[in-house]
């Protein structure tokens, strides 16, 4: 979802300016330069997974929320040409700019709705902001599905022989979908992904439980080392993200997160290179749970390797 959707407001005047990616998929549209106006915001179900960044920011359910808006544009007939529907259009914001009639007002609103509470005040995190500027419901729980995330599915006899010496753990649930499925990641004997498919409940033989499944009907959990157990707590949402105090971003240097670390104000952090640069991208990370999050700072402090910690979701 595009910030410029949540700070967007009915009558703002609006310039095409179409993302050439959604062009090249087959969506024509105004061309760009076609000015139009906002009408309205599309209304859509959202389901919240129970574990991963779903669960990190949000209760798991369902949820009512604002989506795309709704414009019509000043030439009428361009109305009807953006993925066959009629007048008013569908808009996301990487479809349009703000125009210059509009841009006074929209700043004003960005700054008051977003960069005053949440970057420079700091009274409301962006994830509670959104869900406000989204105007986000929760309407009810999800539904109750034969298998959960983190299940290990076993599939029927004859379906996937060629993969028995694979591992298929259910990564989400797609609860949106016509026909409910499972969204799988397929596993060797080292724990290394190797694809991802899909499972419908007639295609499981059986299912061998996962933490999230036992945490939630009280059974024990089982954890092969710290690191799988500090994944799981942070799927669960139990850290949260630090800002770095140096530059008042998330993003930390190796010497200020060993800093925070002995300072015991950080436990973990996620450590990789940003994609076609040699640049590291460091990430700071505090428990809430103290005990869990003292093994792993203590393991931080040895030289524990933390590279793929907690990235799963």
């Amino acid at each position: 979802m595009s910030f410029l959707n949540q700070v967007a407001f009915q009558g703002m005047k609006v310039v095409m300016k179409m993302d050439e990616e959604a062009r090249g998929q087959g969506r024509k549209g105004p061309p760009d330069g076609a000015t139009g106006m906002l009408l309205k915001r599309t209304r859509y179900i959202e389901y919240r997974q129970r574990y991963g960044h779903d669960r990190s920011v949000s209760e798991p359910g369902i949820y009512e929320r604002d989506g795309a808006w709704l414009a019509v544009m000043d030439d009428p007939t361009l109305g009807d040409v953006i993925d066959g529907f009629e007048t008013p259009l569908i808009l996301a914001g990487s479809d349009f700019d703000v125009h210059e009639s509009s841009r006074a007002e929209y700043q004003r609103r960005r700054d008051e709705l977003w960069n005053e509470p949440v970057n420079l005040l700091k009274t409301i995190s962006s994830f509670d902001q959104e869900a406000i500027l989204d105007n986000r419901v929760r309407t009810g729980d999800l539904p109750e599905t034969k298998a959960w995330q983190l299940d290990t599915l076993i599939p029927l006899d004859g379906l996937r022989d060629e993969d028995s010496d694979l591992r298929f753990v259910v990564t989400s649930v797609a609860y949106h979908a016509d026909v409910l499925h499972y969204d799988v990641m397929a596993f060797n004997h080292e724990g290394r992904s190797c694809f991802s498919t899909a499972f419908r409940d007639e295609d499981i033989k059986e299912i061998v439980r996962g933490n999230l499944w036992k945490s939630e009907h009280n059974e024990p959990l089982v954890f092969s080392d710290l690191n799988e157990e500090a994944t799981f707590a942070k799927g669960l949402g139990k850290c949260h993200q630090l800002v770095n105090p140096a530059s008042d971003l998330y993003k930390w240097t190796l010497d200020e997160f060993s800093e925070a670390v002995k300072a015991d104000l950080a436990d973990g952090m996620t450590n990789s290179f940003i994609p076609f640069t040699s640049t590291q991208s460091i990430r700071a990370f505090r428990f809430t749970d103290r005990e869990l999050g003292e093994r792993v700072r203590q393991e931080t402090i040895k030289g524990f390797d933390l590279d793929h910690f907690p990235t799963a979701a």
